[in-house]
């Protein structure tokens, strides 16, 4: 038999009834849920105490030292750090709060301690008791306004109708919480009292409703802004994904989860998701990587000194070898989890270990020691009231006569356990006459209100169709004027995307007549030093650049092939004009699509006609250029690389007497580039780097420029 529940198996951690085909009882183990969430979540969550096993001594010493109400705050908050670590001295706290501020009447206090009452009173698993106490400090702080502890006492109170399984209380305070969170604005609480509703229906199998909250709660922490909400809600999802057998999903929100949650100081919410994810893996039958993460989560608590928490996960653990037939292991880790219960004085917790390790010995055959560790926690559960668990200690001894063929006492036994069911079936049926009472009182509630309602909206009939009036026309108004606002809006931009339009167009007319006056120069050169066979090839190939340079002109973007046939055909104009005083060359990507990507065109060539004019056109030695094309994060890299003597050296030349002014062309393709980034979302980047060799003197320059592709 297999937990179909991630909250079945997330109480394994904190109310463990071992799972086998003879002594399981899955069932039982889901009502028992919330006692895991007062032990653990309500001090994680609602209180967000440290638990560091020691009290801060400024906090010892402002006890010492207070008086008045002041004193009994100090003391409500040295109970409130001892609860996860020592009970008795939680207690002790306590008390002296309590009488304090019934002397000084200090109302707030005394709901304070009343709510520090309430969780030592659970730990002895007196939960009616609880329930009373807890009432108490709601009225407190609903009569003083005190939202913050109002809302966290309601989902302590939720939590404790559910452990009694009253679920139309669970649902009443639920609701309660929720509405508050909502009035007061507080998106984090929402997210919160989502979580709880979340585990609460996947504790009663509602799947539907499950996925509702756990939606819910993501989106109200996803508001918040709250890493620790964000982590536990990711976690409240991946327990719905778990519950319905789709470990993909599931281990997807689990690992969100402990991503999120890594980035917090607070790493107790992480021990409580690596709880939940061992679970989820003892659920697939995972249970190397399960004891993985139970270790992990017993880390973080000893470090937090979280001694329920820790006991929760050695119960776990023990679980895991109990499913691999490890017997031996799994004994020693309940009576672990029983030594350190039994420390604590946590009466509930103590009797689930003395159930468990009955069952070990069970399942051992060591039947006297099995009854012994029945009947112990057979007499907790009637110390608490917990009539099921009662039945259920019942059946586990009934289990142990039949194996031992002791057929007189096993009929005896069933005699209790027949009692046991009609006492349970009167509760079950007083409770249903309840919920139908609730139901009948609340659908009364709000007819009433429905019939105030609409006496009050006919009384105010005449007034609301004059207000509606009014409404209309100014509504009118507004949206008169919101169009013509947009309509302006929308010319304005117009006219600048035509205007940008044609200021690409003039820049790139300017470019054109200023490539074409500098090859002209090229050709005539040629004519004067060289053959004319020479000559005419090279009019020749300069037509064909004229016709890609005049078609690119025309275009904004063009394909990547056709600016590398430009730039090819320019370099090897240049070269035969300065008679082979470069070389040049092309490195293009392989992987590279040039004839389906589009680029500016254009923007490259300014560049390479600076690098041969200004830094290589004066060299001695050969110059040398290289032109890289490659691809980078949907981005098209052009990398131009001379050897020449460097942009600083180039200005103090063109400076000399006699020499020509350096060409504008790159000054104007950077305006053509910011043009270019005013009207596209992705921008162009232009980056010039200067280069040195290794005595530091100029040895070229490198131009980036990073464009990004265009649809191809």
């Amino acid at each position: 038999m297999t937990y179909n529940n991630p909250i079945i198996l997330f109480l394994i951690t904190h109310y463990k009834l071992p799972e086998t085909n003879k002594y399981c009882h899955p069932g039982l183990a889901a009502k028992g849920i919330f006692l895991l969430l007062f032990v653990v979540l309500n001090l994680r969550i609602l209180y967000a105490v440290s638990s560091t096993g020691q009290i801060p001594d400024s906090l010892l010493k402002l006890a010492s030292n207070a008086k008045g109400t002041e004193k009994v705050d100090a003391l409500n908050q040295l109970c409130e750090y001892s609860l996860t670590f020592s009970p008795s001295q939680a207690r002790s706290y306590n008390v002296q709060a309590l009488r304090l501020s019934v002397d000084l009447k200090y109302t707030l206090g005394m709901a304070k301690a009343y709510e520090n009452l309430a969780s030592i009173t659970i730990y002895q698993g007196e939960f009616q008791s609880a329930i009373n106490i807890i009432k108490r400090a709601i009225r407190i702080y609903r009569h003083l306004k005190e939202y913050e502890s109002l809302y966290r006492s309601l989902l302590r109170l939720a939590g404790l109708y559910q452990y009694i399984n009253n679920n139309t209380k669970v649902m009443e305070t639920y609701l309660d919480a929720m509405a508050l969170a909502t009035e007061s604005g507080r998106v984090d609480h929402q997210s919160t009292v989502c979580q709880f509703l979340n585990w609460y229906f996947l504790s009663i199998n509602d799947i539907e409703n499950s996925k509702y909250y756990a939606s819910k709660a993501m989106l109200y922490a996803r508001i918040s802004k709250k890493t620790d909400l964000i982590g536990l809600s990711n976690c409240a999802m991946a327990d719905y994904y778990s519950a319905i057998k789709q470990n993909k999903p599931a281990m997807e929100y689990y690992n969100k989860s402990l991503k999120v949650l890594s980035s917090i100081t607070e790493k107790s919410k992480m021990a409580t998701v690596y709880t939940h994810l061992g679970n989820h893996l003892v659920h697939n039958v995972l249970y190397d990587s399960a004891i993985c993460y139970y270790k992990k989560a017993l880390e973080i608590n000893k470090l937090q000194n979280d001694i329920i928490s820790q006991t929760n996960v050695y119960s776990n653990i023990a679980h895991v070898y109990q499913q691999r037939k490890l017997l031996n292991i799994a004994l020693k880790y309940q009576k672990m989890a029983l030594k350190m219960r039994q420390d604590f004085t946590h009466v509930s917790l103590t009797g689930s270990s003395y159930t468990n390790i009955g069952t070990v010995y069970a399942l051992l055959k060591e039947y006297p020691k099995a009854l012994y560790y029945y009947t112990a926690g057979l007499k907790i559960a009637r110390k608490t009231g917990r009539t099921d668990y009662v039945k259920f200690s019942y059946k586990r001894i009934y289990d142990l006569y039949i194996a031992r063929k002791d057929y007189q006492k096993a009929l005896e036994i069933n005699l209790l356990i027949s009692a046991i069911n009609d006492s349970i079936l009167n509760d079950e049926s007083q409770q249903k006459y309840e919920e139908f009472q609730y139901k009948y009182e609340n659908e009364k509630r709000i007819q009433n209100i429905d019939f105030l309602t609409r006496e009050n909206e006919i009384q105010k009939l005449g007034l609301k169709q004059t207000q509606f009036t009014i409404y209309v026309l100014a509504i009118t108004l507004i949206l008169f004027n919101t169009i013509g606002i947009l309509l302006y809006y929308q010319s304005k931009l117009s006219t600048r995307h035509k205007r940008m339009e044609l200021e690409q167009k003039l820049l790139r007319s300017q470019m054109n007549p200023h490539f074409i006056f500098n090859a002209l120069i090229a050709i005539q050169s040629f004519i004067f030093k060289n053959e004319s066979s020479e000559a005419a090839y090279y009019i020749t190939s300069f037509a064909r650049l004229i016709r890609l340079v005049l078609s690119n002109s025309r275009e904004e973007f063009v394909i990547l092939q056709r600016e590398i046939d430009t730039l090819s055909n320019y370099l090897s104009l240049q070269k035969m004009r300065l008679e082979n005083k470069f070389d040049y060359s092309f490195i293009i990507d392989p992987s590279l699509e040039t004839e389906l990507i589009k680029i500016p065109p254009m923007l490259a060539q300014p560049f390479i006609e600076n690098s041969i004019e200004n830094s290589i056109f004066g060299m001695e030695s050969p110059g040398k250029i290289v032109v890289s094309i490659s691809e980078k994060n949907n981005n098209i890299l052009i990398e131009v690389t001379d050897n020449g003597i460097g942009r600083q050296k180039s200005k103090e030349v063109s400076k000399r007497p006699g020499k020509e002014p350096q060409s504008f062309a790159t000054q104007i393709t950077e305006e053509r580039i910011e043009n270019l980034n005013r009207k596209y979302k992705r921008k162009i980047d232009l980056q010039i780097t200067d280069l040195f060799d290794k005595t530091m003197l100029p040895s070229g320059t490198k131009v980036l420029l990073i464009i990004p592709e265009q649809d191809k």
